[in-house]
This record gives structure tokens, C-alpha cells and sequence, in this order.
């Protein structure tokens, strides 16, 4: 770190890589009937700041959030859930803070429940995964923004897309951020 990053270059709001797929909300229902939540927990984190982020804490900077959903696909307990996010922000080109956590969500299956396709797993853990994890993602990254002595951080709270993306990240930009509103 400091990374550059080429001038006047953005990512727009929405999806990476992946297979793009339509949200299905009684997919997800089906699963999420079955199951119960058993614990949330941060796995991995880190943070860091360039000496100059933190000199310049009264200026703007570029803002990026990404988050990637990632699961087990059991069909058996207990079923794992992990949200990866990562807060970036650049100060003129270059990228001087990174914090990144990883929550994990496990559920566990009901007794004597029916098994699920592939495509009903991974609704529910596109949609259910992140709406359980994101207030500790919240708390994590506005935490060590404040460890780090920047100016406060409170991210937006978790709306759920309208597509899903199997195997590829969700991205948001500043003007995300500052509007507070994270998909569709």
C-alpha cells in the first residue's frame, strides 16, 4: 500500500464476474424455513492506513466497497455462510486506507427438513447471508475506520439486490455510500 489506481478510473455500482442470476426470494424462503441461525462470526479481518491518509483526515476521499457471498452448498448441518467485504478509499490516485473482514454465518438445519437444489442454496445465501452478517461488517469496518483515526464512516444498510452473482463480488461506489442505499 499505497496502490494507484488510473486517473478518472471508476467501477460503477452493481456486479463482478459470476453468473448473474435473477433474484428469487421463494427459493430463499423454502431454505430459510428450515433452518436456524446458530452463530455469527468475524473469521478474518485487517486493516491498515497510509501516514498520509491519516494526515489528510480532513479531506475527501474515493470510496469503494465490495462484497463477495461465498457458501458450502451442504445439504446437511451445519450449512456456511461467509460474507467478505472490503472498504477502500483513495487520496489523490492512490489507495491509502484497506479494511477487510469476512463474517461467517452458520445455520443449522431442521430436523428431518427436505434437501434443496444448488439454485435454492445459493439464493438463500446470497440473501440471507449478508442480511444476517452485514450489521457486524457495519460495526467491524466503522470501527477500525475510527481505530484508524479517520473521519466517521457508517455505511449504508444491506438492501437486497435485484440479481444475485454466483461466484463474483458486488461493488459500491462513494455516492452509494453517501445516499446510503446499496442495491436496487
Amino acid at each position: 500500500m499505497p496502490r494507484k489506481r488510473a486517473p478518472g478510473s471508476t467501477k460503477k455500482t452493481g456486479t463482478t464476474k459470476g453468473r448473474t442470476v435473477p433474484r428469487d426470494l421463494e427459493a430463499a424462503k423454502a431454505v430459510s424455513a428450515a433452518v436456524h441461525l446458530q452463530d455469527v462470526l468475524i473469521n478474518t479481518f485487517s486493516a491498515s492506513a497510509a501516514p498520509r491518509a491519516l494526515s489528510a483526515a480532513e479531506r475527501s476521499f474515493d470510496q469503494r466497497i465490495r462484497y463477495r457471498v461465498d457458501h458450502n452448498a451442504a445439504r446437511r448441518s451445519p450449512l456456511v455462510v461467509s460474507v467478505s467485504m472490503a472498504y477502500e478509499a483513495d487520496l489523490e490516485g492512490a489507495t491509502v486506507v484497506q479494511i477487510e473482514v469476512q463474517a461467517v454465518a452458520l445455520y443449522a438445519f431442521t430436523p428431518g427438513s427436505v434437501s434443496w437444489s444448488a439454485d435454492q442454496l445459493d439464493q438463500f445465501a446470497h440473501l440471507n447471508g449478508p442480511y444476517t452478517s452485514w450489521p457486524y461488517l457495519r460495526e467491524f469496518i466503522s470501527s477500525a475506520a475510527a481505530r484508524l483515526r479517520l473521519p466517521r464512516l457508517m455505511l449504508p444498510l444491506w438492501r437486497p439486490p435485484s440479481t444475485i452473482t454466483i461466484g463474483g463480488e458486488y461493488r459500491l461506489e462513494a455516492s452509494a455510500i453517501h445516499r446510503g442505499a446499496l442495491a436496487e
